[in-house]
């Protein structure tokens, strides 16, 4: 055999393909979501999340406040701690509840789109010249990478997350990533499809969405007539959606509560009415309401991102004016708070609610809600907000104001 000789063309050949090589790398460096920013980890992180208290001090002073991104809805928590700004927006942090100094940072010079917490992370979408579609995940407890993507999005988006997902939802599409940032799903219309008629109603116009478990449920308008789509959040290729039923409603309802098997709807009219249909598409429950401000007051084409929360057995909806607690597994109304001014939070084994005065705490069993409250504790708020909701860090109350978080407690003696 006569021994290979290296030609010129080879070489030629070697080198093009070592460039090629060279080029791809630097352009997944250069579209991947950790160019360009700045990650400062835990020093010593602790070695679990941090649980909630079982009770709150007997006075509420504010410890520290903190800038968060004006699209979220509720505190956001990673591991127990809450997720902040600073005063600049750039920069995410993870900070102490009773100190409100930083744990961990994550810093980047372009638009935050939106917030959301699942799985123990924070996850951040980030705007590009392809969308809001540049997804960061970061572990809450360490500060550390959990994981990345980079795709087309919408350019406007809200968030949407659940325990097991965390998403987009823009009057184009929805889309939901698991806790590796792979897409499981995504509804409406989409640039690219690999077979034709993948999406059922790409001319649709979306309004709003929520996901829980194993259902996925959205509102769109769709030639003057709205749905509300119900289908899996996790079918078998996530460019070709499940739908398991599609009800119709009156124009402008929207999604406004989610269980595993079941979905509320707002309806405007006169009355306005309030269902839960389970994912099947049959109804369930059916009761005349007030109108809803936050619901009535939408913009033709704004995307719906309901003020929604979980608490123990019950799911919260802020309607702008009053709040309803629903049965987290049949979303029936349980109680209608007309006093509170937002969304509450678990304390324990009882119901806190912000009210005007401060927080009212209500005990519960099983789903059952005590009719009246077992504490009152005042909180001296500094003008009004538009948005209030609660949660709790520690033995630290945590009181969204808008786009401020606030923690409150006892100082430190």
């Amino acid at each position: 055999m006569k021994p290979l000789r290296r030609r010129r063309r080879d070489l030629i050949a070697t080198g093009a393909i070592s460039v090629a090589s060279l080029l791809f790398v630097a352009g997944v460096w250069w579209a991947a979501p950790i160019r360009d920013s700045h990650l400062e980890p835990v020093a010593q992180p602790p070695a679990a999340p941090l649980q909630a208290a079982m009770a709150l001090p007997s006075t509420l002073e504010p410890l520290w406040e903190a800038d968060v991104p004006a699209m979220i809805n509720t505190p956001i928590m990673a591991a127990g701690y809450p997720v902040v700004l600073d005063s600049t927006g750039k920069t995410v942090q993870s900070i102490d509840p009773k100190t409100g100094q930083t744990r961990w940072s994550y810093t980047r010079d372009v638009e935050l789109c939106s917030m959301a917490s699942a799985w123990d992370s924070v996850v951040l979408s980030y705007r590009s010249g392809r969308g809001c579609g540049e997804v960061v995940a970061i572990h809450g407890l360490d500060g550390t990478y959990q994981a990345t993507r980079a795709a087309h999005a919408s350019d406007q988006v809200v968030p949407i997350s659940s325990k097991d997902r965390a998403g987009i939802v823009s009057p184009e599409r929805v889309e939901l990533w698991r806790s590796d940032l792979v897409r499981t799903v995504v509804y409406g219309e989409i640039d690219i499809q690999q077979e034709p008629n993948e999406q059922p109603h790409p001319e649709c116009v979306i309004s709003s969405a929520l996901t829980r478990a194993t259902l996925l449920a959205v509102a769109e308008t769709c030639k003057g007539h709205t749905f509300v789509r119900l289908q899996s959040p996790d079918p078998e290729s996530s460019s070709v959606p499940e739908v398991d039923a599609s009800v119709e409603f009156a124009k402008g309802s929207q999604v406004v509560g989610i269980s595993a098997n079941a979905v509320a709807v707002y309806e405007p009219g006169s009355p306005a009415h309030f269902y839960v249909f389970n994912s099947e598409g049959k109804q369930q429950h059916s009761e005349e309401i007030a109108a809803s401000p936050l619901v009535e007051g939408l913009s033709q084409g704004e995307v719906f991102n309901p003020q929604v929360a979980s608490a123990g057995k019950f799911v919260q909806w802020f309607d702008g004016t009053r709040l309803y607690v629903l049965n987290a597994r049949t979303l029936v109304p349980v109680r209608i708070f007309d006093q509170a001014i937002g969304t509450g939070t678990m304390v324990g084994s009882q119901l806190a609610i912000p009210t005007e005065a401060g927080v009212e705490l209500y005990p519960v069993e099983q789903y059952q809600i005590q009719e009246k409250p077992d504490r009152e504790l005042k909180i001296a708020r500094a003008g009004t907000a538009s948005k209030v909701a609660l949660g709790v860090s520690g033995d630290v109350l945590l009181e969204l104001r808008d786009d401020r978080l606030v923690g409150l407690g006892a100082r430190a003696s």
